[in-house]
C-alpha cells in the first residue's frame, strides 16, 4: 500500500500509523511519499497511489472515499514581540498589515493560493517561499508570518517566533485533515482508524 501525503501537513502522525499498521498486518508492504495537491489528486485517480493525508480543499471529491481524521487549530507564527508575550490567541484582523508567507514550490503557488485565500479565507498579501528555513527567516526578520496548525508547529523550535492560535471575527480557524482513497476496503477502514488515533 502506497500512502502520498502534503509536506505541509508534517509526517509524524502518519509515520507512526505507518508503523502500527505495519506490526498489524506483516503480509502488507507499506510506503509513504511527499507529493503535492494536485499530483495526489492525479495519482489516487491513476491508482499509482492507495491513500492520501491532505487538508480539506472543498473540492468535489465525489469519485474519491473520504476519511474524516481531525480538526487541526490553525496557528500564526509570528516575530517575537509583535504581541504581548503573554498572548495566545491573535484575530486575523490585527495582521491586517502584514504578509502571509506561505512555503511551497512554484509549481504548487496556484494551488495553496486557493487555499489560503478560499478556504482559510486569509485576505493578507500572499508571499511564496520555497524553504522552510528562508519562511522563518524572513519571520524572525518581521516580513510577514507563516502558518501551521497544532499538530505541525511544535515542530518549529525558535525563541524569535511567537505562536498564536488564529480566530477570525472570533471564530477559530481550524484546518481539517482528511484520508483519501479511490476504493475502500478493510486494508483502507483500518489504516484510517490507526491514523485517527494518533490525532488524539
Amino acid at each position: 500500500m502506497i500512502i502520498g501525503y502534503l509536506n505541509n501537513l508534517g509526517n509524524k502522525e502518519l509515520s507512526r500509523a505507518a508503523a502500527i499498521y505495519r506490526q498489524k498486518s506483516t503480509d502488507q508492504n507499506l510506503e509513504t511519499k511527499a507529493l503535492s495537491y494536485s499530483d495526489i489528486i492525479d495519482q489516487l485517480q491513476d491508482g499509482k497511489i492507495d491513500l492520501a493525508l491532505v487538508n480539506d480543499r472543498q473540492d468535489n471529491l465525489n469519485t474519491l472515499n473520504t476519511y474524516q481524521i481531525a480538526d487541526a487549530s490553525v496557528i500564526a507564527i509570528i516575530q517575537k514581540g509583535t504581541f504581548d508575550k503573554h498572548a495566545q490567541i491573535v484575530e486575523l484582523a490585527d495582521l491586517r498589515a502584514n504578509s502571509c508567507i506561505i512555503t511551497c514550490s512554484i509549481q504548487e503557488e496556484k494551488a495553496e493560493y486557493y487555499y489560503y485565500r478560499d478556504v482559510l479565507k486569509i485576505p493578507n498579501q500572499l508571499i511564496a517561499d520555497d524553504s522552510l528555513n528562508e519562511t522563518i527567516l524572513m519571520t524572525q526578520a518581521g516580513s510577514g508570518f507563516f502558518l501551521m496548525n497544532e499538530y505541525t508547529a511544535p515542530l518549529i523550535k525558535n525563541d524569535d517566533l511567537q505562536k498564536l492560535f488564529l480566530f477570525n471575527q472570533g471564530k477559530q480557524l481550524k484546518e481539517k485533515y482528511l484520508l483519501l482513497s479511490k476504493a475502500r476496503n478493510s486494508n483502507t477502514d483500518s489504516f484510517a482508524q490507526i491514523l485517527k488515533q494518533q490525532f488524539k
